[in-house]
């Protein structure tokens, strides 16, 4: 009789327990700026780990990791930088993030070798290591250099101590090789001493990052790293266009359960559940004046620009819509009085053309002066006066 292992009951279903859950929406990346995105996961039992298990690759220098403290799955990445690969949070200065922090470690401001953070080992026996959540791309055979700083506190010499460490992981995420420095295991007085580290990349490494090992055979006394530093440099880092990614994140807690996500980073699609309806589009217009039937139609000034508003007339949106604004190339606006009354007599003119002689018409009246008539002989002809009635004195 044999038993496998995917034939293991769902933990999920015992009633003692919530099922684990992963919810949020990650927001769109800008091109050249810094980027992070937040999801909540919810009924988690211990701590959680997450990785990627499909979808697109993501900008070189992505980090992803689930914040302890707010049980949140942090997905971020550099602004855009060519020619480096820089350690996010090297000196633990921003708090705890940044980091997959092992059993025994802790990131708090208890006497840290420089600044004002460390990360201290305490409370765990063996060893226990602290990764740094910044991988980069690696080729196999490539030498990286890289250090950091170890107060290996009031322990006895040999009982406790740390070390830097690369890691290598393949395409999933795995180790496939470690490679570790020199072991810090006195300090006199207080002292702050560093642990330095050459690593070659193994074949079948895909990604590097840097770490940090805790080591304790006895005592438990705190002992503290900080300040990560390397050689290590990449094309660029960070996102230099527009871009969208689809991923499938998986989460897991100490209890053994898991929860997929699946999602994008990106513009949020709108789907329609019914036929969309076409309306029509004006692409320009004129405006004209006249008068029609005792209304007048006046145009007004020509506008320079229209906001057009797109309207659904049917349909179940999914995602919210996102407001737009599209000013047409050129549109002619008509103003019209469809109804009321003209407060002003209009009047009335005769323009006189440009050329034109009037003459005054006398319609009707009475003459104050009588009228003289007489008579005009003609050039060269003789008149005679003749009295034709009368009496001669």
């Amino acid at each position: 009789m044999s038993a496998r292992i995917y034939d293991r009951p769902d933990l999920d279903q015992r009633s003692r327990l919530l099922p684990l859950l992963v919810v949020g929406d990650l927001p769109r990346a800008v091109p050249f700026v810094a980027y992070e995105g937040r999801l909540q996961i919810y009924n988690a039992v211990g701590g959680c780990t997450v990785r990627q298990i499909d979808g697109d690759l993501l900008p070189p220098g992505h980090q992803l990791y689930v914040d302890q403290a707010t049980k949140q799955v942090v997905l971020t990445w550099p602004a855009y930088q060519a020619g480096a690969a820089p350690i996010a949070n090297p000196g633990f200065e921003s708090g705890p993030t940044g980091w997959d922090t092992g059993a025994g470690w802790v990131i708090a401001k208890e006497n840290p070798p420089t600044g004002q953070w460390a990360a201290g080992y305490n409370n765990n026996r063996g060893e226990s290591i602290i990764s740094s959540t910044s991988r980069y791309e690696v080729y196999p055979g490539q030498r990286t250099t890289a250090k950091c700083k170890v107060r290996q506190g009031a322990s006895a010499e040999g009982n406790a101590g740390a070390s830097v460490l690369l890691e290598y992981r393949d395409q999933e995420g795995q180790v496939v090789g470690r490679v570790e420095g020199n072991r810090v295991m006195s300090a006199s007085k207080n002292r702050v001493y560093d642990s330095n580290v050459v690593g070659i990349a193994p074949a079948g490494a895909a990604t590097i990052n840097i770490a940090g090992n805790g080591i304790r055979y006895r005592e438990n006394k705190i002992l503290f790293v900080d300040d990560f530093e390397w050689d290590h440099t990449v094309a660029a880092v960070g996102l230099d266009h527009e871009a969208e990614y689809r991923l499938t994140l998986m989460v897991s807690d100490s209890a053994g359960r898991s929860a997929i996500w699946r999602g994008f980073i990106g513009d949020h699609p709108i789907f329609f559940t019914s036929k969309p309806y076409a309306f029509q589009v004006v692409e320009s217009a004129e405006a004209q004046f006249g008068v029609r039937s005792g209304a007048m139609s006046v145009p007004p000034s020509i506008a320079e620009a229209l906001d057009a508003d797109f309207s659904l007339l049917g349909g179940e949106l999914r995602q919210p819509l996102v407001n737009f604004s599209m000013p047409p190339d050129a549109l002619f606006a008509t103003f019209s009085v469809g109804g009321g009354e003209l407060r002003d007599t209009l009047i009335k003119y005769t323009a006189q053309p440009e050329a034109l002689d009037a003459g005054l018409l006398l319609q009707s009246g009475t003459l104050r002066q009588i009228l003289i008539t007489t008579t005009m002989p003609a050039d060269g002809i003789d008149a005679a006066f003749t009295i034709n009635s009368g009496t001669l004195a």
